[in-house]
C-alpha cells in the first residue's frame, strides 16, 4: 500500500514506492519519511541522536554507532595486515605504505619525470 510497514501504528509516513528499482517520493512527503527512517534507526541503535542543546546546532544531529562483530578488533586487525604488507614488501614500499593514494602517485610521478630528464639528459 505504498506506506511503511511497522505493525499497526497509523502515523508512520508513506516512504514512497519503489518502480523499476528508482524509490519515487513526493517532496512534500520526503522529510516526514526520513525523519521516520531516522527514528527507526536510533530505536534500533544503528544511528545516535544529538539533541540541539548538546550539539549547539538548531536541529538534532545523527551519528552512526559504529559496531563491531566480535572477535578481533577492526583497527588491530589493519595494523596487523599492514605489518605483514611492509615485511613483504620492503623499505620503500612501507614508505609508501603511510601516504594518502594521492601522495603515492605524485611521488611515482615525480620519479617518472626524473627518469625523463635523465634520459634526455637534461638532469
Amino acid at each position: 500500500n505504498g506506506r511503511a510497514s511497522s505493525g499497526s501504528d497509523d502515523s508512520t509516513p508513506w516512504l514512497g514506492q519503489f518502480i523499476h528499482g528508482v524509490w519515487e517520493i513526493r517532496s512534500k512527503a520526503a522529510i516526514r519519511a526520513v525523519t521516520c527512517v531516522l527514528a527507526e534507526l536510533t530505536r534500533l541503535g544503528l544511528v545516535a541522536s544529538l539533541p540541539p542543546a548538546k550539539s549547539g546546532k538548531g536541529v538534532d544531529l545523527y551519528m552512526i554507532n559504529n559496531t563491531y562483530s566480535a572477535g578481533e578488533e577492526f583497527a588491530a586487525v589493519r595494523r596487523r595486515d599492514r605489518q605483514m604488507k611492509r615485511e613483504a614488501a620492503g623499505p620503500k614500499q612501507e614508505a609508501e605504505e603511510d601516504l594518502a593514494d594521492i601522495e603515492v602517485e605524485r611521488r611515482r610521478n615525480i620519479e617518472r619525470n626524473q627518469a625523463l630528464l635523465r634520459e634526455l639528459g637534461l638532469a
